[in-house]
C-alpha cells in the first residue's frame, strides 16, 4: 500500500491508498512505523487518512488465511504494536477516515487520540466474530477503553457494524463531517492541539492511559 507523508506547518499528514481495501500486511505496518516516526521528528501533531470511501477493512486476509498460523499471529501481534505505540505517542494524533473503518481499521481508530468520519454509506465496527476470526485480546482492551459499555457485546462478539453517526455514540469516531470535509476538519483539530505545550502534553496522555498502556504492553 503506498503510504506517504506531508507536513505543511506544524501537522503531518500521513495517508495510505492501496486503491482497494487498505488492507494492513508486513510492509504497510512498517511503511506507516516509519512515517509516524518522521511525523513525530517534524511536526507537532499527526493526521492519519485513508482516501475519500476508505480508511481500512483490516488485515490483509491473505496473510491470516494461508495456512500459516505463525505468521498471522505475527501479523495480529505487528498491528498491536502498532497500535499500542499509537495509544501512548507523545505528538496528538487525528484519524480522518472518509470511508470505512473495520476490523484493524476500527481498531487504529480507537488508538487514535481524535477520529473524524465522513458521512455517507459507510460502516465502522468489528466483523470478526461474523467472519470466523477471532479478535485479537488487545483489540478488547481498546474497545474496553474508548467505546461505551453498553456497545461492548454487539460491537466485539456480535459483529455489528455503525453507520457514522451510530461510530459517534459508541465511540468509535468523535466527529462526523460532509464528504470532502473529513481531512481538512482533521488538520484543523490537529493544528489546535499542536498549540498545547508538547512536553506536558505528552505526560499526561501517558499519566491518562497508564493502565490501558500497561495491559497492552502485557499482552504484545
Amino acid at each position: 500500500m503506498p503510504v506517504t507523508l506531508d507536513i505543511s506547518g506544524a501537522v503531518a499528514t500521513i495517508r495510505m491508498d492501496d486503491g482497494k481495501a487498505n488492507a494492513f500486511n508486513f510492509e504497510t505496518l512498517e511503511a506507516l512505523d516509519a512515517a509516524f516516526t518522521e511525523a513525530a521528528e517534524n511536526a507537532s501533531a499527526i493526521v492519519w487518512a485513508g482516501r475519500d470511501g476508505m480508511f481500512s477493512g483490516g488485515f490483509d486476509l491473505k496473510v491470516i488465511q494461508d495456512g500459516d498460523a505463525a505468521r498471522a499471529e505475527k501479523l495480529f501481534r505487528t498491528g498491536g504494536r502498532l497500535a499500542l505505540r499509537l495509544v501512548g505517542f507523545p505528538k496528538p494524533v487525528v484519524a480522518a477516515a472518509a470511508g470505512h473503518g473495520v476490523a484493524m481499521g476500527a481498531v487504529f481508530l480507537l488508538a487514535a487520540d481524535y477520529r473524524v468520519g465522513g458521512e455517507g454509506a459507510y460502516k465502522f465496527g468489528f466483523n470478526e466474530t461474523a467472519a470466523g476470526i477471532p479478535l485479537p485480546a488487545f483489540a478488547m482492551r481498546l474497545a474496553e477503553a474508548r467505546m461505551t459499555n453498553t456497545a461492548l457485546f454487539e460491537a466485539m462478539v456480535a459483529s455489528k457494524m455503525y453507520a457514522p453517526a451510530e461510530a459517534k455514540q459508541v465511540g468509535l469516531l468523535d466527529d462526523v463531517r460532509a464528504p470532502g470535509q473529513v481531512v481538512e476538519h482533521a488538520q484543523a483539530v490537529a493544528a489546535l492541539l499542536a498549540q498545547l505545550p508538547q512536553e506536558h502534553f505528552a505526560t499526561n496522555k501517558r499519566l491518562l492511559r497508564a493502565d490501558l498502556l500497561n495491559a497492552l504492553e502485557s499482552l504484545l
